[in-house]
């Protein structure tokens, strides 16, 4: 669940999440981020548990906040998930060209 930017707190101070105002709707490296039932930030999250990040990211569970990443969190993600399990990173390649492909056809079928 995605709470935000912290731009005027300390990475380790424990944060209400009534007191949160979203600034950025995609997530930064140092961005928080509620993880089973605790604050974690984004690079913590790349670094010791990239595939739960992927996870959440991908295979979103019922009545959880959509997570995006900004482009150098998510290549920095990316690059991890691909030494683990590069199968997950070339399925989700292949679904995002199929999508650009079906744009593509789309846009020039239309009279």
């Amino acid at each position: 669940m995605p709470i935000g930017n912290f731009r005027w707190i300390k990475p380790s101070t424990h944060v209400p999440e009534k007191s949160v105002i979203t600034v950025y709707k995609k997530l930064r490296l140092k961005d928080i981020l509620k993880w089973k039932n605790r604050y974690v930030r984004v690079d913590f999250m790349i670094d010791n548990h990239p595939l739960e990040l992927w996870n959440m990211i991908y295979n979103r569970v019922k009545g959880q906040d959509r997570i995006s990443l900004e482009n150098r969190a998510y290549k920095s993600l990316k690059n991890e998930v691909n030494k683990l399990k590069p199968e997950w990173v070339e399925e989700v390649n292949r679904k995002r060209q199929m999508i650009k492909t079906k744009r593509k056809l789309n846009k020039h079928n239309v009279y």
